[in-house]
């Protein structure tokens, strides 16, 4: 039984005249059975705040709605005027968009407009497979998106009721592509909006680890963030920008004297602590910011003629010099170079 009995309390503006507005009601549930939304039949319910002198709803508390009607309490919104949950059924339909039984959380506003109509507008969130047993491939998948329903009164008794919806995100955790023996990809996080909020990026992946099976010793590469801007409004990526990027390589030999290395790095990672390339945005007169570094664990000039501490090991008294901790840098802005050590050994 989904009946609800609740009190209208009305202002008789003019008896007369026919007059009369309401002064408050609810809260009030509302059950909403085959609304199709994208090709996709959902049945619900939405939590209406109770009507206040002013006409506009209250905002609804989580002990207002039924208990079925939000899947996670600690989500509760505190700024609702209307709240529900819709859920697909598949039953009716020949190819969903959605996967079965998967359950849309709604919050938004309540409006009145002056033709007499009323507006909800709604935005949903919705998560799927969140224990990640479904697919390997993906530990979880969710989405915002948003729903205005328009009811315009046709007659005494009947309304006609429309639905529009968009796509605000989608964000899909803990994914995997193994494509072995060529690359393997771990992704933390992926987020796509449909519309630029706060810096502006369409697209984030976060926390991401690339291996390379053919090539131990660059395996390992860490990102910490890869996001693609839309600067000129058309829908479409026309920038990037990476932090925080480690790449460990293997030790580097450059140059030979008689099949001899000229200079060694042992243990050289490339850092990329920022890197943007911007050519939309506006007011920008550099297209590609940031800064790369090359740091190692030594630095060794001459390696065969000295020992691992630089110093000289052959008879002829050759040139070895080796230093520690060594950090190159570049600003990809102003061309600027630094060179630090944190030891130097000459011999």
């Amino acid at each position: 039984d989904t009946s609800q009995q609740f009190d209208v309390h009305v202002t008789v503006d003019s008896l007369r005249d026919g007059q009369l507005r309401v002064r408050d009601f609810g809260p009030i549930t509302l059950q909403i059975a085959d609304l199709v939304v994208a090709g996709t039949t959902l049945q619900g319910q939405l939590t209406i705040g109770q009507l206040t002198a002013d006409g506009t709803p209250a905002l609804l508390e989580s002990s207002d709605i039924p208990a079925d009607s939000w899947s996670n309490s600690d989500t509760f919104p505190d700024d609702a005027q209307v709240v529900g949950s819709f859920t697909v059924d598949n039953s009716v339909d020949n190819s969903p968009t959605f996967p079965a039984n998967l359950q849309i959380d709604l919050a938004g506003a309540f409006q009145f407009e002056p033709d007499g109509s009323v507006t909800i507008g709604l935005i949903g969130q919705t998560a799927y497979d969140e224990q990640g047993q479904v697919d390997p491939e993906i530990g979880a998948a969710s989405a915002q998106v948003g729903l205005q329903l328009t009811g315009q009164p046709q007659g005494e008794s009947r309304w006609d009721v429309s639905a529009s919806t968009q796509l605000n995100s989608v964000t899909l955790e803990d994914l995997e592509f193994d494509l072995s023996p060529v690359v393997k990809l771990e992704v933390g996080r992926l987020e796509y909006v449909a519309v630029p909020v706060t810096d502006g990026h369409l697209a984030e992946l976060l926390d991401v680890t690339l291996t390379l099976p053919a090539f131990p010793a660059w395996s390992g590469i860490k990102l910490d963030r890869l996001a693609g801007y839309d600067d000129n409004g058309d829908g479409q990526i026309d920038g990037f920008a990476v932090a925080d990027v480690h790449v460990p390589l293997a030790d580097l030999s450059f140059g030979s004297v008689v099949e001899d290395p000229l200079a060694r790095l042992q243990d050289p990672v490339l850092v990329i602590p920022s890197l943007s390339y911007r050519p939309q945005q506006d007011g920008t007169s550099e297209q590609l910011t940031g800064e790369l570094v090359l740091a190692a664990g030594s630095v060794q000039l001459f390696p065969e003629t000295g020992d691992s501490s630089g110093n000289d090991t052959t008879s002829s008294g050759a040139f070895t010099a080796r230093a520690d901790g060594v950090v190159g840098a570049i600003d990809l802005s102003s061309g600027a170079v630094e060179l630090i050590a944190d030891e130097l050994f000459v011999g």
